[in-house]
């Protein structure tokens, strides 16, 4: 009986989001990639996918196919192919170090590593023929599985071990005092702090990383890059001076009511086009970002994680939600979070406040639906500012242009931002109403005695001026000129 089988790989934000350097971040993602792809490579011959769209275009970590073997067997086989294929990750990247291999505690390790990944499976008779109510019925399978997860704790003889700062659920299988800056692999520094008592899984994200680190710039690479966009992705010692822009972008996106359209779907065949076209978004976002000065670190299907140079994210950001349009279809909407943030903020801090932005931008903060593009910034001090604009806001959008465009040419002082917030704070707009408001702006433009232009007849309430004063106080930031003046007041 022909079957369909759902496959989910994780945890996705160990895999991920768990590192503290850049290089971390690509390794979890490139790893996860690698599992994935594995599994997708061990699926019978007589096999059909429908998520990916082929086996070759594996990179989320779902897996979607038809299968005409038993379920239950094939999926015991699957999860020992994915655990056998980090295992051998893990032994090929590990011996690359060397005399430093012997200081790991590896029975600790392989413990860990055996217990480390989830595979959830679940499958569905395709005999009705309706299939996309087959569809529907082993995606709740697939969430039930997934709510009933295994806890099966690893023995990890650890009475006394620090457990590692990167995931806490695991002891640490390194003492970080026997490695130091001392230790390399191929040459390059590993850079593990005396404070970094890793587990298996990252130190080996770590070990990874810093291999393939020719192509994986830092978050300081991307500061120095947004005060010069040339910079290339080589290291920076950290006895440099400091940044002229210590700050640089995460940009997150995430396409809207994606399970909505994936329960429309009518047949194997649409579902394997609708896959197509997000394998063909992944793979147009990785070339506008790179053309943007940027690196991608996860682009699995309408999921994106990259880090930008300031000056290109707002560009970036409207490419890669035109890209989704035209590949995955008008109907659809992506939302998009930008995140300005300081190199120097832990990167686990970084991405929570990104993740914080993507938040906003599909709606969750608020009573609209996605479809936007949120931008924030976070200060090393004091509360963070945030916009959020609807795609189709051309006025937002237009409002943006002709801030920067100003702040580039110097027609914008540093202390209007300042004042017309306090001017928005105080306003009381029941008893003023909001005609007396755009002359009191007037007025305050007025007095600086500069040639200043901005948008002051898209102000129809007072919740209007207080989203220009936060284009105005973000905008120094996306703009080169002013973006220096601001890393400046902010050190």
């Amino acid at each position: 009986m022909k079957h369909l089988l759902a496959i989910s790989i994780g945890p996705v934000q160990s895999f991920i989001a768990a590192g503290r350097r850049t290089a971390d971040l690509y390794a979890g993602s490139a790893l996860l990639k690698e599992v994935v792809r594995e599994i997708a490579g061990n699926m019978p011959e007589d096999s059909e996918f429908v998520f990916p769209a082929s086996s070759d275009q594996a990179a989320a970590n779902k897996l979607l196919v038809m299968i005409e073997q038993d379920p239950r067997s094939l999926a015991q086989k699957l999860k020992a192919v994915a655990k056998r294929k980090l295992l051998l990750l893990w032994e090929n990247n590990i011996n690359q170090l060397g005399e430093y291999s012997k200081k790991i505690d590896n029975s600790r390790a392989r413990e860990q590593l055996n217990a480390f990944l989830e595979f959830y499976a679940a499958w569905y008779p395709l005999s009705a023929g309706d299939y996309q109510q087959t569809v529907k019925e082993v995606e709740l399978l697939l969430a039930g599985r997934k709510a009933l997860r295994d806890f099966n704790p690893p023995q990890q003889d650890d009475a006394g071990v620090p457990k590692s700062p990167l995931d806490p659920a695991y002891a640490a299988v390194i003492d970080p005092k026997e490695w130091g800056e001392e230790a390399k692999v191929e040459g390059k520094p590993l850079r593990i702090r005396s404070s970094e008592s890793l587990d298996a899984v990252s130190l080996l994200k770590r070990v990874y990383g810093v291999l393939n680190l020719s192509s994986v710039p830092s978050t300081r690479v991307f500061a120095r890059r947004s005060v010069d966009l040339s910079f290339p992705a080589a290291e920076i010692p950290e006895s440099d001076p400091p940044e002229k822009q210590p700050y640089f972008a995460i940009l997150m996106a995430d396409g809207d009511r994606m399970g909505e359209k994936i329960s429309s779907l009518e047949s194997a065949s649409e579902h394997r086009r609708f896959s197509a076209s997000l394998s063909r978004f992944a793979e147009r976002v990785e070339e506008v970002v790179g053309r943007h000065r940027g690196y991608t670190v996860y682009a699995g299907g309408d999921d994106v994680l990259a880090f930008l140079p300031i000056p290109t994210a707002l560009a970036c950001a409207k490419e890669v939600r035109a890209a989704f349009t035209e590949e995955v279809g008008e109907e659809l909407s992506i939302s998009i979070g930008l995140t300005i943030v300081h190199y120097r903020q832990p990167l686990s801090l970084s991405l929570e406040d990104a993740r914080k932005t993507q938040e906003l931008a599909k709606g969750k903060l608020e009573e609209d639906r996605g479809n936007a593009l949120a931008v924030a910034y976070y200060p090393r001090a004091g509360q963070p500012i945030r916009v959020r604009m609807g795609w189709d806001d051309e006025r937002a959008f237009q409002a943006w242009s002709d801030i920067l465009k100003a702040y580039r040419e110097g027609r914008l002082p540093r202390g209007l931002a300042y004042d017309l917030g306090r001017l928005a704070e105080e306003w009381d707009e029941e008893r003023f109403g909001v005609n007396a408001l755009v002359r009191e702006v007037q007025r305050v433009i007025k007095q600086k005695k500069q040639d200043i232009s901005l948008p002051l007849g898209e102000i129809g309430s007072k919740r209007d001026l207080s989203r220009l004063v936060n284009q105005l106080r973000i905008g120094r930031f996306l703009s080169p000129v002013g973006g220096e003046d601001l890393a400046r007041a902010d050190s």
